[in-house]
């Protein structure tokens, strides 16, 4: 089970707007499953078409008129949001962050290290 939060804005100069920007889910295990919110000010723009990506993965491209509202996106991690033109111009960029509700297990250590002193 996993949800999102975060700020659902950015400063009104980004001509693409992206929200949530943080996903919850239990444990570092799962999957973080979320629909990411976009809304757009392209009006006077010369941008034809969009691509979005997580980090390197593509998640594809549209027309300026057909672009979407939601975006069903899978996390295992911190990831780099971006919006490209079609000729590889980044248009928008944001860190999407993954936290979870359980504690990171770390390996306790029995005994005390050597010292001398």
């Amino acid at each position: 089970m996993a949800f999102a939060e975060g700020s659902d804005s950015i400063s009104s100069a980004s001509p693409i707007e992206v929200g949530p920007d943080v996903c919850v889910t239990m444990n570092s295990s799962e999957i973080c499953e979320m629909d990411l919110q976009m809304q757009y000010q392209l009006e006077n723009s010369n941008i034809n078409t969009l691509c979005f990506a997580l980090k390197e993965v593509s998640l594809g491209c549209w027309p300026l008129t057909k672009l979407p509202t939601s975006l069903p996106i899978q996390l295992s991690r911190n990831t780099w949001f971006q919006a490209t033109s079609t000729n590889g111009d980044v248009i928008f960029e944001k860190q999407l962050l993954v936290k979870y509700t359980q504690p990171i297990k770390q390996r306790r250590r029995i005994n005390n290290p050597w010292s001398i002193f």
